[in-house]
């Protein structure tokens, strides 16, 4: 049996190629992989459908959408307040924003490009890397990014044979030394329900933080243990320490193999634009404050039994079909009659997810521009705060093929206090001098892992002290112009819930991949289907949520 026979329910089975045609000289292309099956009526088998959508993030929009689109007739049901899940988008009262979800689309993120270009939505350049930026760890003074690259063997217990690498070749190292022996079909094959192939199994049961330091035996050591603080730290990873190894590889190829794009006026834009249509085809179809409680598989049809409304008034309605896009804690937490089947409950209940905490600030001035001549990137520490990320609003690249990695060299006038704000910039300039003397907002913290659990312990007023002290440890000025200050521990939202996104930890994937696809059927008949970025392999994007979405729209569509 061919490989690609078994990818029955797999969100990439309308993009996989012919795997026995690979041969060695075939590269894996992200962008086949990522792509829009394109217009979907050419999957409908003609008879109009009821069906119940559970769950009012872009998956649930996307899926609504394209159903309503065709003449079917929908029922969304979203247990919040609000639409878009984990979009989620501040806006303050002048009109300034801040991302506390959603950040950056990559470009090769075909499905959600497909609706980025539908709805006439502008974008621009998200800058990831800035040579500007701080770094500040163990008990270095805070140094520009190229100072540290420079330095930080100083302050780290390293063995001579790594320098003068940085972090990043470090990291780069590690994953090369891991994932170098992948070819095309081996990740394609990731992509799969299945992982057959040894090596993937192998990498799937291996934790990042084990091959790092080269544990189990069987693996070189890579990395000695301050290395691996140093790289990790530097460079985010050790927060993922804990993750499959396959999976990390799969992410570390996925940023590295394309730039990264922000939608200018906020991501939310992407979820209103969705509702807009939505309202416009079938107004009626859109539930908030509907909390889904029983599916009932009966010997006909699925019967869905959901709470509405602060009046706690329970429904109940028979559908053709059902798509559930919840996050899987969400999803385990609905009563199912007949009882799941075992091995989904298993996958729902112990798939794990990434914690993560983000806090943004509201300035009167932009003072990491003024002050510090940052415009766009990052900075990184080992305190509270983890990262600080800049908004790339007021950017003017000169090669927008180098926008993810400028290198900017401040100039510092002695006969003012602030920063010269007519700075010598390699790659970069600001578009508009005035608007750093605007109003402004940026990511304060953004936390991963056991850090970001620590955050969501956290009442406001202790995460307002800990993050402006972590803060002002890189920006001396930013008690002196901050206004406003927000923050979210994902861990803590009831809804979506459990996490900001899933992650495999080791094993998980070759264990609980084809379960979370599996579809729920009456008589061997597929009625209830699954969709959200947990089910899409590529979790924790919005290319994840989308692209398991319209994989659960077809099987709506080709059903009998």
């Amino acid at each position: 049996m061919r490989l690609e026979d078994e990818w029955t329910n797999s969100p990439f089975r309308h993009t996989v190629p012919d795997l026995d045609a690979l041969d060695q000289r075939s590269k894996f292309d992200t962008a086949t992989a990522y792509k829009h099956p394109g217009d979907l009526s050419g999957f409908d088998g003609g008879r109009r459908k009821h069906v119940c959508i559970i769950g009012g993030g872009i998956a649930g929009l996307t899926a609504a959408y394209e159903l309503l689109g065709m003449g079917h007739e929908v029922t969304l049901l979203e247990a919040s307040n609000r639409f878009g899940g984990r979009i989620l988008t501040h806006y303050f009262a002048d009109g300034t924003y801040g991302e506390l979800g959603a950040m950056r689309i990559p470009r090769d993120h075909g499905c959600v490009w497909h609706y980025i270009d539908q709805f006439g939505l502008t974008t621009r350049e998200f800058v990831g890397e800035n040579a500007a930026g701080w770094c500040l760890f163990r008990d270095a003074p805070k140094m520009r990014r190229w100072e540290w690259d420079k330095n930080w063997s100083n302050y780290y217990d390293v063995p001579p044979r790594m320098s003068p690498a940085t972090a990043k070749h470090l990291i780069g190292q590690l994953a090369t030394e891991a994932g170098g022996s992948l070819t095309a079909r081996d990740w394609w094959e990731s992509l799969s329900n299945e992982l057959r192939a040894p090596r993937l199994k192998e990498l799937d049961a291996t934790a990042v933080g084990q091959f790092a330091r080269g544990i189990p035996s069987r693996f070189d050591p890579v990395l000695s243990n301050e290395e691996w603080e140093l790289a990790g730290r530097t460079v985010h990873h050790i927060w993922l320490e804990r993750c499959s190894l396959l999976h990390w590889l799969r992410e570390g190829y996925i940023l590295d193999q394309s730039t990264k794009h922000e939608i200018v006026g906020g991501m939310d834009l992407l979820t209103r634009e969705f509702l807009n249509r939505i309202r416009d085809l079938h107004p009626g179809a859109l539930n908030l404050d509907a909390v889904a409680l029983a599916i009932e598989l009966t010997e006909d049809l699925p019967v869905v039994t959901w709470r509405q409304g602060r009046a706690l008034e329970v429904r109940s309605e028979t559908f053709d079909y059902v798509i559930c896009t919840l996050p899987a804690p969400c999803t385990s937490h609905i009563r199912f009659r007949p009882e799941l089947p075992p091995r989904k409950r298993e996958a729902l209940s112990n798939l794990s997810y990434i914690s993560a905490g983000k806090t943004i600030m509201r300035c009167s001035k932009r003072h990491w521009e003024l002050h510090d001549g940052i415009f766009g990137g990052t900075s990184v520490t080992d305190r509270a705060n983890q990262q600080c990320w800049y908004p790339s609003d007021n950017l003017a690249v000169a090669d927008e093929s180098q926008a993810a990695h400028l290198t900017v060299a401040p100039v510092f006038d002695p006969t003012r206090d602030l920063l010269d704000i007519r700075v010598e910039l390699t790659d970069a300039a600001p578009s508009a001098y005035e608007r750093s003397n605007s109003p402004g907002v940026f990511l304060a913290a953004y936390l991963w892992g056991t850090n970001a659990r620590r955050f969501s312990s956290l009442n406001d007023s202790e995460r307002d002290d800990l993050i402006c002290r972590s803060v002002a440890e890189l920006h001396d000025h930013n008690d002196e112009y901050l206004e406003d200050i927000i923050h979210i521990a994902w861990d803590a939202q009831c809804n979506p819930g459990g996490g900001a996104f899933a992650f495999f930890a080791p094993g998980e994937q070759d264990r609980y991949q084809a379960a979370l696809c599996e579809p729920l059927a009456v008589d061997n008949h597929p009625r209830v289907f699954f969709a959200g970025e947990h089910v899409g392999i590529l979790q924790g994007w919005l290319q994840s949520s989308i692209q398991t979405a319209l994989a659960a729209v077809i099987d709506v569509l080709q059903a009998a």
